[in-house]
């Protein structure tokens, strides 16, 4: 799995769960873990991005507290790329 590909699936989960929803946070949650379990066992995943996926995992819940910064809008794609920088750089800034 690419870093792009990542961020996408990110900025995805972070845009279906809704904070104020246990249930829907959970299941995203579990989502993340499984697919970063997945691809690491797949040997399909470069350093960085699995570095970062272990970042994702650890900030999950921060980062639903500002999904309004990440989650992506339909028909907008440049300002969902736009997202998925700033969501890239609130997991690991300075990169």
């Amino acid at each position: 799995m690419t870093m792009d590909n990542f961020l996408r699936f990110l900025q995805q989960l972070l845009t279906m769960a809704d904070p104020a929803d246990p249930d829907l946070v959970e299941k995203a949650e579990n989502a993340l873990r499984v697919v970063v379990d997945l691809v690491r066992s797949s040997h399909k995943v470069d350093t960085q991005t699995a570095f970062l996926m272990d970042c994702a995992i650890n900030q999950f819940r921060h980062l639903l507290r500002f999904r309004d910064e990440f989650a992506g809008v339909r028909g907008k794609p440049m300002l969902n790329e736009q997202r998925r920088r700033r969501l890239r750089l609130a997991l690991r800034p300075g990169c």
